[in-house]
């Protein structure tokens, strides 16, 4: 069992079913919502930061999931001296995980050297360090048992899914038979730096096995010093048991018998260490995304915006909507403006007509934002929240004019049909596509009918889109029972088309 904080522990494991689970975003879509951006703004880790936006770009497309997640984050926020020493932990946990790694390479290295220059002594050493490793790890699994011990018996105990799962798993690993068994061998090989071997023979002369062994469980019969190794063929069965003394300054062969039993050795000791770091070490890497997403709500409270978790539906509708990157960039929460946004189910589409300058880009990247947060399982910045599970999520932005020269609207035009080719070929039943001024670039009517086909294959394969224009030439094509047409008014408002004149 793999132990997680981002999935449900069920499916944790199995790279099948977690990818069952999660949908896509496109290549440019984090960057064109301003999530980059948006994050950068309360946060300066921007290791913690990247992993945070590629859990972004992975939404989450079972509600149960993504429960699990909002869970998760509720306790985390709930209880923040355990989140403080939970993170503290498991960062020493993961630096001893990498240092595991790296004394694992060479450890595999010295065992298989294919040129035998290996010395016993190196590999006893290593075999030690990975001793000293395991050791410590348990140490660490006591430290996490007491820590849960302590967040499962507060006044508001831990309840999460995922966490009450790893507030078992701890104990279970430290307490199980086979794991004390275990520590007694590494506790007998950290405190010996020599041992008995015993060789047997094949009838050929040649060595089968090389065991470690303590003398008291052999008979062992002394003979002087050989010059060259001496071999016997087994007399009576009760001589079975009698070993012949072989002085290891007698034979170079010595080093080379003392490697085979402290190679399997090292192997068994490093694939337990390996079993344990892959049941608990994902969970302390998956904190990342909830050192972000809680500097992202910290920091929403801090500014006064209302947010709240959505619930999933068959369409959308959002109450009293924000702009994320607006909340950040202003000094003052009341200068951002709201709005409402709702949809119908898959194969829905909405359009938004506006002038320049207007509010559009605004508003299509306060739909695509709440739309991945939500899917992440965090709450989004609206007063009310209702979201259909997206498996992709795409953007098309119009950003041709830097990259070709003035006038040259016919390359552009171009440009932006391969651009959306391209974002087309990647969408199935249940995709969102976000497009901003699609076509802008060219003739108003040549664009307006190019938008209408587009728009239509989107409608006839349960594909859902928000499209922004002000090519209104479209207006007259559309199907109004199947497509929300919104207008702006001033003050940045949206509202029902038509409204914005009365």
């Amino acid at each position: 069992m793999v132990y997680s904080l981002l999935y449900p522990n069920d499916i944790a494991a199995d790279k099948d079913a977690v990818a069952a689970c999660t949908g896509s975003v496109g290549p440019r879509t984090l960057y064109h919502l301003s999530l980059d951006r948006s994050v950068a703004l309360f946060s300066e880790d921007t290791a913690r930061n990247a992993y945070f936006l590629d859990v972004l770009s992975k939404p989450l497309t079972s509600a149960r999931a993504i429960r699990c997640r909002q869970d998760v984050l509720g306790d985390l926020l709930n209880h923040p001296n355990f989140r403080h020493d939970f993170g503290e932990l498991y960062d020493r946990f993961l630096a001893l995980r990498d240092s595991h790694e790296r004394e694992k390479i060479m450890l595999m290295r010295n065992i298989h050297n294919v040129n035998g220059s290996a010395s016993a002594q190196l590999l006893f050493n290593l075999l030690q360090s990975a001793v000293q490793t395991q050791k410590r790890l348990l140490q660490f699994l006591s430290a996490f048992e007491k820590l849960f011990a302590e967040g499962m018996a507060e006044e508001k105990p831990l309840s999460s899914e995922n966490l009450t799962a790893l507030a078992k798993g701890f104990p279970e690993a430290v307490r199980s038979e086979a794991f004390e068994e275990f520590g007694i061998l590494c506790r007998e090989i950290e405190k010996s730096d020599r041992f008995s071997l015993r060789v047997s023979l094949t009838q050929t002369g040649q060595i089968g096995d090389v065991d470690m062994v303590s003398e008291g469980d052999l008979k062992v019969k002394d003979i002087e010093a050989p010059k060259r190794f001496a071999f016997f063929r087994r007399g009576k069965e009760e001589e079975l048991s009698t070993c012949v003394r072989v002085y290891e300054s007698y034979d170079a062969i010595w080093e080379k018998l003392r490697m085979i039993p402290m190679s399997s050795l090292a192997e068994i000791v490093d694939s337990v260490s390996d079993q344990l770091f892959a049941r608990f070490a994902p969970a302390g890497t998956e904190l990342a995304f909830y050192d972000i997403a809680i500097r992202y709500v910290e920091v929403m409270k801090a500014k006064g915006a209302i947010t709240v978790y959505p619930t999933f539906g068959e369409g959308a509708e959002l109450t009293a909507l924000s702009d994320l990157y607006l909340i950040l960039t202003h000094k003052e929460n009341q200068a951002v403006i709201s709005n409402d946004a709702s949809a119908g189910d898959h194969g829905s589409g909405t359009i938004l007509f506006g002038e320049n300058n207007s509010g559009k880009t605004v508003y299509l990247r306060s739909v695509g934002t709440a739309q991945l947060l939500g899917q992440a399982g965090l709450p989004v910045p609206a007063r009310g929240a209702v979201l259909p599970l997206h498996t992709r999520l795409v953007t098309q932005f119009s950003e041709a004019e830097k990259e070709f020269e003035r006038g040259n609207d016919a390359g552009r035009f171009e440009q932006e049909v391969r651009e959306l080719a391209a974002v087309v070929d990647t969408l199935k039943p249940g995709s969102f596509v976000l497009l901003n001024e699609t076509f802008q670039t060219t003739a108003y009517a040549e664009g307006a009918e190019g938008l209408y086909h587009i728009l239509r294959f989107f409608r006839e394969n349960g594909i859902r889109y928000l499209l922004v224009s002000h090519l209104r030439q479209l207006e007259p094509m559309l199907d109004r029972g199947a497509v929300t047409v919104l207008g702006t008014r001033s003050g940045f408002h949206i509202v029902p088309d038509g409204a914005e004149k009365q």
